[in-house]
């Protein structure tokens, strides 16, 4: 008769074989999904030529609240401007001040005083229904008067040599929109823990070879960062009005353009731009909390189906590895079912084996999004952060309380 510690011990390690399957088949998801992943080409040296006239870049920054970003921002937009322009490239930057409530238009005042390709805009009062960001962005494309559209965050930093591969690359768009992820700028613990999981989740579960193959608008992912349009297209989609009402804005711009059937593509961007989202722990957390649970379409069924996969794979195997590791150094005259069993040392090396592919996975992501590969030894935390901050976004939106982001509240 097997004794009942026998028995959870068997139980385990079968649960943690199924994990550790998972994990490797996880793993080389991952390896063959960043394979697919594209990088614009390096600058090639010779001036643009473009077939017919010179095509207008419209380069689009939404700030609200900016102070502490925007003087950087432009400093680095208009250096790559510049560069670009003598290229060949003909580019506009237009700046909206959404009702900021600091200096932020003080700040970019005199450098479109000083700079004729620059242009300040004041922007309306938000009107009922509209999200901040996307109003913001659809009254910059309506100033806009390129027939390419280039949105960007406040807290985004281009490259000197971006827009000049931007354009020698982009210039035959005439239809569909490219996006990517800036490389983040991570400082703060909870900065390092949370803000490079959303490449994560990416890398690990959207095939990317489907975003630009597929017409179905489930395969779309986008960064508000780093949105490149056509006019054509934008206009065709309907723009951010057709989702006025929708918190992740970026995410439905590149569903609406699959939707008329124009093409998407996601592309590494982290040789071309950089960003810090977020500078304090609580930044972070009203970031993600906002957008994790309108993020899923607010579907619960998808909500626990991800949050119990993460729990199991990320989080489970650490801490049976953790308590094995205990039982068998620290505590062990403990009775414990991990010291006990006869298959103490199974449970021990496939605990410590999942924890290991998961941090693998995580550090191949890390390492192609340019993030140190050591933070992925603190997954098992991050995940944890992650959920906790679920739970506050699945809590907030169940309970109809508002999402709050600068000085705004949101359904």
């Amino acid at each position: 008769m097997v004794c009942p510690i026998q028995k959870v011990g068997e139980i385990v390690v079968y649960a943690l074989t199924t994990i550790v399957v998972l994990l490797v088949l996880q793993w080389l998801f991952v390896v063959w999904n960043l394979a697919h992943l594209r990088s614009l080409p390096p600058v090639s040296g010779k001036r643009i030529v473009y077939e017919g006239d010179r095509p207008l870049l419209s380069l689009l920054i939404p700030a609200r609240n900016e102070e502490r970003n925007i003087e950087a921002c432009l400093d680095c937009v208009l250096a790559a401007v510049e560069r670009a322009v003598a290229s060949g490239a003909e580019i506009e930057v237009l700046v909206l001040d959404d009702r900021s409530e600091d200096a932020t238009a003080q700040l970019v005042a005199p450098r479109a005083a000083a700079h004729p390709r620059l242009r300040l805009l004041a922007g309306d009062d938000l009107p009922p229904g509209w999200m901040g960001k996307s109003w913001a962005c659809h009254q910059l494309a309506r100033h806009a008067r390129g027939r390419r559209l280039l949105f960007l965050d406040a807290d985004a930093r281009l490259e000197p040599d971006a827009l000049v591969r931007v354009c020698e690359t982009g210039a035959p768009l005439e239809r569909g929109m490219i996006t990517g992820f800036p490389r983040q700028v991570v400082r703060g613990a909870m900065e390092r823990l949370v803000v490079p999981l959303m490449a994560f989740t990416i890398a690990c579960h959207l095939p990317l070879r489907f975003v630009s193959r597929s017409a179905d608008a489930k395969f779309a992912a986008a960064h508000g960062a780093f949105i490149l349009i056509a006019r054509d297209t934008y206009d065709a989609c309907g723009g951010h009005e057709q989702f006025r009402h929708h918190l992740v804005d970026d995410v439905m711009l590149a569903r609406a353009v699959k939707r008329v059937g124009h093409p998407l593509e996601l592309i590494d961007v982290t040789d071309l731009i950089n960003m810090r989202m977020y500078e304090t722990a609580g930044e972070v957390w009203r970031g993600y909390k906002k957008n994790i649970f309108p993020g899923m379409g607010r579907n619960h069924l998808v909500f626990l189906l991800i949050f119990l996969l993460y729990a199991a794979m990320y989080i489970a195997p650490f801490i049976v590895f953790i308590y094995s590791l205990l039982s068998y150094t620290v505590f062990p005259e403990t009775a414990s079912i991990v010291a006990q069993a006869p298959i103490a040392n199974t449970i021990l090396i496939w605990s410590g084996g999942a924890y290991l592919l998961g941090v693998l996975i995580k550090a191949i992501i890390d390492y192609k999004n340019r993030i140190a590969w050591w933070h992925a030894f603190f997954l098992p935390v991050a995940i944890l952060m992650m959920l906790l901050i679920m739970l506050d976004s699945w809590r907030t939106s169940i309970s109809g309380q508002k999402y709050e982001w600068k000085g705004r509240h949101y359904s």
